[in-house]
């Protein structure tokens, strides 16, 4: 519940901030990056969300190595989106003030695809795994399905460093 009351006020803060934009030729980035980047952390949320909607349907019977690596690849995926926030602040603090390095600000970027990288390589032990285990197709199935958040998660967060790098291109 209250992951979803924190959705839907991302998803009205967003609503705000479209709505009440200035003239794109007023703005520091261009708007479609910017509207972009705004859709690409609400799908950070939405998959969040729908993560925790998987793992509310019940406790799967999961093989302690199988858990192992999930835990593994939820911290990495955590770490995935934990680095945006410093990125952003870096991003604005760059194209407001223009007090920061620009080659520092694209290392924050490279952070979070490297964090993506890394997450991944977890997540295909993690297929394997599942995929050899003998359990119940429906903790299998919910895992899977949990799984596929996941990697949404940090592919999102991956795409939203893409559009800072872009913003910061032009």
């Amino acid at each position: 519940g209250r992951i979803d009351a924190l959705e839907g006020e991302a998803d009205r803060i967003k609503r705000r901030v479209r709505n009440h934009l200035p003239p794109a030729i007023l703005m520091v980035v261009d708007m479609t990056l910017f509207l972009s980047y705004t859709r690409h952390q609400d799908n950070i949320l939405d998959a969040a969300q729908e993560a925790l909607t998987w793992l509310g349907m019940g406790d799967p019977d999961v093989p302690p190595d199988v858990l192992d690596l999930f835990a593994e690849y939820l911290a990495r995926v955590k770490k995935t989106v934990r680095r945006l926030k410093p990125a952003l602040a870096d991003t604005i603090t760059l194209l407001l003030d223009g007090g920061l390095d620009r080659a520092m600000v694209k290392r924050r970027f490279h952070e979070v695809r490297l964090r993506h990288q890394k997450a991944q390589r977890v997540r295909r032990d993690l297929l394997a795994s599942l995929f050899a285990t003998t359990g119940d197709f429906r903790d299998i199935y919910r895992l899977l399905r949990f799984l596929e958040c996941l990697e949404h998660m940090s592919h999102e967060a991956e795409a939203c460093a893409d559009t800072l790098r872009a913003m910061i291109a032009r």
